[in-house]
């Protein structure tokens, strides 16, 4: 049986003076968590081990006080995908029952295992998003992979007004 290992790690990222990472300053995990069903973990791993490119699901399920449990996924309709982006139907995610945010992968470099200019905007801009996961360093033989979080309510309130001055 294959074991595998999630790891909820917080990776340092610098945009306008402010940096979202930091577990103990900024995100805080030990006080949030994420827990996903054998089925979420499963499809997350086969997944991402086989796609080369960005591809991006609907997170689904329910969050009580600081706990989100993601008990299923969904495929937004992509119309675009690179090694670096995924164009997506964004409204295919926020109309559902139970979203939560969205999941990505990012492909090649652990350093990469953070949010992009391209997915902070889309975060942030996302009124019902509560949580931003990315996907890194899938092991090709499926038994380990990275998967960070970022939670909306832990963002620095001063990084949000200035992304949104920058970008209305």
């Amino acid at each position: 049986m294959k074991k595998t290992w999630l790891l909820g790690l917080i990776g340092l990222m610098s945009y306008g003076g402010y940096r979202l990472g930091n577990a103990q300053e900024q995100q805080e995990p030990e006080k949030h968590q994420v827990i996903y069903s054998p089925k979420v973990t499963n499809a997350l791993i086969y997944i991402y081990d086989k796609k080369t490119g960005e591809f991006p699901l609907c997170v689904l399920g329910k969050r009580k006080g600081n706990t989100y449990y993601v008990n299923d996924l969904r495929i937004p309709l992509v119309t675009q995908s690179t090694d670096s982006t995924a164009d997506y139907n964004k409204e295919d995610c926020k109309n559902l029952d139970g979203y939560l945010g969205m999941v990505h992968n990012h492909v090649g470099d652990i350093r990469l295992c953070e949010p992009g200019n391209k997915d902070l905007r889309g975060f942030i801009y996302d009124e019902r998003a509560q949580i931003e996961i990315i996907v890194c360093d899938v092991n090709s033989d499926s038994t380990q992979t990275n998967i960070r979080v970022w939670y909306k309510e832990l963002l620095p309130k001063g990084l949000i007004n200035s992304f949104k001055q920058q970008n209305p």
